[in-house]
């Protein structure tokens, strides 16, 4: 894990890497590292970039970002004997791992909300946030859209621009599909209204 201080700069910009042909899946991944756990090197390379993002969009500081990634990936390995997959509800081995990412990321906002440093804590046809705020000074637009959503809208979707399906956000929060849906589409709505009109009124957070 020593190896996210030296990549962490290109992180943000770098493609997520996910089994592709030839590549064995999460599965075989697992087994490997369960009973090795120098094998688990290619999940942590494969998911490490996504879970990167993720944190860097919740802390906003790249070097803490860093350490929480590294967190995140310790905290797996050490649990990962006792990982089970239930592909069928939405627990697939990458849903566990936000789920960690979230609990490292709300014990940090814990910690620090005192300072007052930390803030409160995505098939849609219609265009995710992803699709308006690409470039970037529009990532930063983004961010700081996603600070003025309610607190469960902005976890759902952080965890899908971290590429989540909605059956693992759902896994990941103790939520049901119908509910992340329902959610995901009035939060989509309101951060389309934020980007198209960045000077509206910042509504109701709670």
């Amino acid at each position: 894990m020593a190896q996210h201080r030296s990549a962490k700069a290109a992180l943000p910009t770098d493609p997520p890497r996910s089994a592709g042909d030839g590549e064995p899946g999460d599965g075989a991944l697992i087994a490997a590292a369960s009973a090795d756990p120098r094998a688990f090197a290619p999940l942590y390379h494969r998911y490490v970039t996504p879970v990167y993002r993720y944190c860097y969009r919740r802390v906003s500081d790249p070097d803490l970002a860093a350490d929480l990634t590294a967190t995140i990936f310790t905290r797996a390995l050490e649990a990962l004997p006792k990982f089970q997959v239930r592909e069928s509800g939405g627990s697939t081995f990458r849903s566990w791992l936000f789920a960690i990412a979230h609990n490292v990321v709300v014990d940090t906002h814990r910690r620090r909300r005192p300072t007052g440093q930390m803030p409160d804590d995505p098939p849609d046809h219609t265009p995710g946030p992803e699709d308006l705020a690409v470039h970037g000074d529009e990532l930063s637009r983004l961010i700081a859209a996603l600070e003025q959503l309610p607190h469960q809208h902005r976890q759902i979707i952080e965890l899908r621009l971290a590429g989540l399906t909605s059956a693992e956000i759902a896994n990941t929060l103790s939520l049901t599909r119908a509910a992340v849906k329902s959610a995901r589409t009035r939060a989509y709505a309101r951060l389309r209204d934020l980007l198209s009109h960045p000077n509206a009124p910042t509504g109701d957070r709670s």
